[in-house]
């Protein structure tokens, strides 16, 4: 698959994505395929991807993700916040600690 059309088919996805997973996706793709270094890494097939190891580590990686969304939101309301920002900047300071 040529570069633009992979770019196409993630925009595709893009559009449906429900969860709002996208920039997470995009991040974990940077960093599986090393910033574009090993594209057939992050190859997709439908809402996975083609190389068991890539679609491993992303259920891992919306696992973690999941649980840090849950604890920037738990932290937030311990603190009577409820910006997205603000919990993020909390749980921020929370893993540098």
């Amino acid at each position: 698959m040529s570069t633009d059309n992979a770019n196409a088919a993630r925009r595709g996805s893009e559009s449906n994505d429900l969860l709002g997973l996208a920039p997470e996706r995009a991040a974990f793709e940077a960093w599986f395929g090393e910033d574009g270094k090993w594209p057939s890494a992050v190859r997709r097939s439908g809402e996975g991807y083609t190389l068991a190891a890539a679609q491993s580590a992303w259920v891992a990686w919306r696992a973690a993700w999941a649980t840090s969304t849950n604890r920037c939101a738990a932290v937030a309301a311990k603190y009577g916040r409820s910006d997205s920002c603000v919990a993020q900047q909390i749980a921020d300071e929370i893993l540098r600690a």
